[in-house]
């Protein structure tokens, strides 16, 4: 469950909670995104591309009974205190190599890829859920889904060594 969601917020850029409180109904694998968000105006309620690498584990985790897409054996919601127990007395040991990581980190290697890629920030900002600092980009840049798909799905990570780890096991 770590492995996938750590490769889940590295091609999403959302913050734990958020991909933790993705509602199933909120799902849409055929059109390759999911709407969520939390904390900020610019986050709440955006549409979030699926990167065709991970587009699977969605599938993995997608259950139409659910209410969410994670969701414990017992059949109650996962939440980030149980993501947290496993990354910590689970996954961290296997992998002392990335102990020093955190969930957010994710957001900060996908915000740098895409500006390694030339990416405008207006997109990468609808993407991670971060407002433009400027009114007028707010209000009036509206950046369509298909301009985030287009832009996830520029991003590799086959290339860093400290992902490998994660990478390796897809």
């Amino acid at each position: 469950f770590i492995r996938d969601f750590w490769l889940m917020l590295l091609y999403s850029g959302t913050r734990a909670d958020e991909l933790l409180s993705i509602y199933t109904a909120n799902i849409f694998l055929d059109e390759n995104y999911f709407i969520g968000g939390l904390k900020t105006e610019a986050g709440i309620n955006r549409k979030i591309p699926i990167h065709p690498s991970v587009k699977h584990l969605y599938e993995k985790y997608y259950n139409p009974n659910n209410e969410f897409l994670f969701m414990q054996p017992n059949c109650k919601k996962i939440d980030y205190d149980y993501y947290l127990y496993h990354y910590k007395f689970n996954f961290k040991q296997l992998h002392p190599e990335i102990s020093e990581h955190t969930a957010h980190d994710a957001r900060h290697t996908l915000r740098n890829e895409l500006r390694k890629l030339k990416i405008d920030d207006i997109i990468i900002n609808a993407i991670i859920g971060h407002s433009n600092d400027d009114v007028g980009k707010d209000v009036y840049s509206h950046v369509e889904i298909e301009e985030k798909l287009e832009a996830i799905k520029m991003v590799t990570y086959k290339e860093q060594k400290k992902l490998y780890v994660l990478a390796s096991n897809q």
